[in-house]
């Protein structure tokens, strides 16, 4: 079995999870000013999500480092003012989001303290993105005898830009397929084709499989489903495109590490690595679920 491939894809998991938590937490955020109603509906969950984002950001920091220990020290080092930046605008969010814990018992946060939070939040996302771009393609990174260096180019080109639209839009397309906001499913599905033209772009080829997720997105922007369909269905595309990238782009990191000549695990303790990754997976899930439904009750 190659278990490599199931550790980088399982990555890949991981990350959309992230992104799909943060970009819930600002669909959240932006509903306070677009549709009042959603945010005092499930104002709960997005005075609690931080927690659960945190963990699946810890989570990927462990599998990162149990498929490929022998980066992480290069890419921690080179990347150590980003990833500072990073911490400290979770704290910063974090802490903003303590405050709106306290004030929630009477109403008493305001316009300023939703957009605190927003700022810290989108820079920190920005940030993110861009580092997972420049994973993908490489573009504005240098290796030179196994150091990386990288330049403002990690984020000023092309394919993170076009990424960063991308994302906006699947922000404001979480509002239409998580939230039900209508209106807004149709940035979802623009943002999806802008994630394909991304994709294009930089491959020069148009991969069939990537049409699946894109069939998902045109019948949950046209049918009116079920609420807990029209999610279900929404999450199942969102996962179904970080298979079918990382299937693309295995087994490169930075478009030029082969990840293959930097395991240095035998095969019985990688798979053993792999199928406890597995295990864990299924209970944060179930208590993902618990806490999620405890949540909104």
């Amino acid at each position: 079995m190659n278990y490599s491939f199931y550790f980088y894809t399982y990555i890949f998991l991981i990350a959309a999870t992230i992104l799909l938590l943060i970009g819930i937490e600002i669909a959240l955020a932006l509903s306070f000013f677009i549709n009042k109603d959603v945010y005092e509906k499930y104002e709960n969950l997005f005075l609690s999500m931080w927690e659960i984002t945190g963990t699946s950001i810890a989570f990927f920091l462990v599998q990162y480092e149990a498929l490929l220990p022998s980066l992480l020290v290069p890419v921690a080092y080179s990347f150590y003012p980003l990833i500072f930046i990073i911490l400290f605008l979770f704290i910063f969010r974090n802490i903003g989001i303590g405050f709106f814990e306290g004030k929630s018992i009477n109403k008493e946060y305001s316009k300023r303290d939703i957009l605190i939070y927003l700022f810290g939040t989108l820079i920190m996302a920005i940030l993110l993105v861009s580092i997972l771009s420049a994973a993908i393609t490489g573009y504005g990174i240098k290796i030179l005898n196994g150091n990386i260096f990288w330049g403002l180019f990690i984020i000023f080109n092309y394919f993170t830009l076009l990424l960063l639209l991308s994302t906006i839009l699947f922000v404001l397309g979480i509002l239409g397929y998580i939230f039900n906001v209508k209106k807004f499913k149709i940035y979802g599905l623009i943002g999806y084709l802008l994630v394909l033209l991304d994709i294009y772009l930089y491959t020069n080829t148009i991969y069939y499989l990537f049409f699946v997720p894109l069939i998902i997105l045109l019948i949950l922007t046209s049918v009116n489903l079920k609420d807990i369909v029209q999610r279900i269905l929404f999450i199942i595309s969102h996962y179904l495109n970080a298979i079918i990238l990382a299937t693309v782009l295995f087994p490169y990191i930075f478009r030029t590490i082969n990840i293959n000549s930097l395991l240095s695990q035998s095969l019985p303790l990688l798979s053993a690595e792999f199928i406890i990754s597995i295990i864990i997976t299924i209970v944060v899930i179930v208590i993902y679920y618990f806490e999620i439904k405890t949540i909104l009750s």
